[in-house]
């Protein structure tokens, strides 16, 4: 009888988590992404100094964020926004936006493709 309760408590525990990463997965991508985006919105209305405040919390959410995901995403999904979180801020010091803007919106793309990729669809079951 044991074992069956344990066999049930563990059949449980799995869907659990696998929620629960789910969960954790969405809002931290949804705030990242809407700390590059109000760091975009700044940008355009030339005010560096709020963008780099926007970036500046990406980034922290970001190193916070990856080790966590690291345990249950690829790592091959997750280094290329490494690489553009660590591009980000230089890109905003210069006096052209463009490739800031440019950068920032293919970020975003890449938090809502892994977002996407642990979703719970048929295009990702089979």
């Amino acid at each position: 009888m044991n074992k069956l309760r344990i066999a049930i408590i563990l059949l449980l525990i799995i869907p659990a988590l696998i929620a629960g990463t789910h969960l954790y997965l969405r809002a931290a991508t949804d705030e990242m992404c809407s700390e590059l985006t109000s760091a975009q919105k700044y940008a355009l209305a030339d005010d560096k100094k709020e963008a780099a405040r926007q970036v500046a919390a990406f980034t922290k959410s970001w190193q916070n964020s990856s080790q966590i995901m690291a345990t249950f995403i690829r790592h091959s999904e997750l280094d290329p926004v490494n690489i553009s979180a660590a591009r980000l801020k230089p890109l905003l010091s210069e006096e052209e936006n463009g490739d800031f803007l440019a950068e920032s919106a293919a970020t975003v793309a890449q938090l809502r493709h892994i977002w996407e990729s642990d979703r719970f669809t048929p295009d990702n079951i089979f």
